[in-house]
């Protein structure tokens, strides 16, 4: 999977495998405030191991995984989601640490 910004739901297998890379997938309900998706376009915009996509019929307005971690969250404003990024995009603990996140399926509209 490509990392970057989608305006549509991707493919789970796809970005499973961008986080064997050391990828970070934000996830996002569909009802989110369009105030909290600016929020979480500008706080991904830029880094490279990070995927921002819908998730359907997802509960909590916004979830952040990794390789082995998880963070639910009630919204984008939360500094928390932050220091999850900083964490865990490109983690060692992910079984292909620094591989490409790129040159894969899907095109980001960022």
């Amino acid at each position: 999977m490509n990392c970057g910004v989608y305006d549509q739901p991707v493919r789970t297998e796809n970005v499973v495998h961008a986080q064997e890379h050391g990828a970070v997938w934000i996830t996002y309900s569909s009802d989110l405030p369009e105030g909290d998706l600016r929020r979480l376009r500008d706080l991904v915009a830029g880094q490279e191991y990070v995927v921002l996509s819908p998730f359907a019929d997802q509960r909590s307005a916004v979830v952040a995984s990794a390789w082995g971690r998880q963070l639910t969250l009630d919204g984008a404003d939360d500094p928390r989601l932050a220091r999850f990024i900083r964490a865990h995009a490109k983690s060692p603990q992910a079984p292909e640490p620094g591989a490409p996140c790129d040159g894969g399926t899907g095109e980001p509209a960022v």
